[in-house]
């Protein structure tokens, strides 16, 4: 990984399910977990395609060092735009990155 494709300010936050609200349902809360550097990376062509295979709901790739206790039930935050994590993968078992397959929120 290469320092300089990290460009963009990053923020993960940690969704975890309350108590229940007024209405019966259980409440979320969103607590901001981390903030990195990093990049995102819309999946196009055939990565698409083969992304789809294990998870067909994935747009995009996040790319951040390595940060312990990341999930995937996390979300990344990157300006205005929301993606949710689907699956997190460390290559190599190197602890020096992870790569985060997402779906972009609307």
């Amino acid at each position: 990984m290469r320092a300089g494709s990290l460009r963009r300010r990053l923020t993960i936050k940690s969704v975890t399910e309350g108590a229940m609200s007024a209405m019966g349902e259980p409440a979320e809360t969103v607590t901001t977990f981390a903030t990195v550097w990093g990049s995102v990376n819309p999946l196009s062509g055939a990565e698409l395609y083969r992304m789809h295979e294990i998870h067909p709901e994935v747009t995009h790739a996040v790319e951040i060092r390595y940060l312990a206790g990341v999930t995937s039930k996390m979300l990344v935050v990157f300006g205005t735009r929301s993606f949710e994590v689907a699956s997190v993968m460390n290559p190599n078992e190197s602890n020096r990155e992870l790569n985060l397959l997402c779906t972009e929120l609307l």
